[in-house]
């Protein structure tokens, strides 16, 4: 079992745990991947979402949407984000805590470089930013193709949105590990 602790320093949220397989690795506390920087990659994340961008490649200075604080608000607005292919939200319980997942992609055929750049000049397909004093700054995508699973949970009041990404060369075989890692998520008290 690897123990994560996704939040440092922040007493809002309770320490998580997940069972990996070999040759997954723990990303500084706030998530774990496998087959990094390979066709294969998978991952999965903890965010504390604050803003969502309204388009995630025409994202530069632009409108970010304020989704409101339920599990259910954020859900709602992640769903109908253009270039998303999102499906509709379900209702969720994950260890004792309810709220929605959805699933999301990058189109295929997207080209990265028709993107708004981020401030080293790399062009960027976004999707959200974190709240103020958070373990992360912001979600961006990682390539054309990419799905992401969502649970977007009510954790005590707070909402935290777990994701699970991988990318179009992970195997069914890989998919069906992915989906056992986000089944093992506990929340330690």
């Amino acid at each position: 079992m690897l123990d994560l602790t996704p939040i440092t320093g922040d007493d809002r949220f309770p320490n998580v745990s997940l069972t990996v397989p070999e040759g997954w690795e723990n990303r500084s506390g706030w998530g774990v991947r496998f087959a990094p920087e390979t066709e294969r990659w998978m991952g999965i994340t903890f965010w504390d979402v604050d803003e969502v961008y309204a388009h995630p490649c025409r994202w530069l200075g632009k409108k970010r949407l304020q989704p409101g604080p339920t599990a259910a608000d954020l859900a709602e607005v992640l769903a109908t984000r253009p270039l998303r292919n999102a499906t509709a939200p379900i209702d969720i319980e994950v260890d004792g805590y309810s709220g929605k997942e959805l699933v999301w992609s990058v189109p295929d055929n997207i080209d990265f470089a028709t993107c708004d750049e981020d401030a080293d000049g790399i062009p960027s397909f976004e999707s959200w930013t974190s709240a103020p004093g958070s373990w992360n700054t912001d979600r961006y995508q990682q390539g054309p193709g990419q799905v992401d699973r969502l649970w977007i949970l009510d954790v005590d009041g707070q909402r935290l949105v777990v994701d699970a990404m991988y990318m179009p060369g992970a195997t069914a075989k890989d998919q069906a590990m992915l989906r056992q890692v986000m089944e093992s998520l506990r929340f330690e008290s």
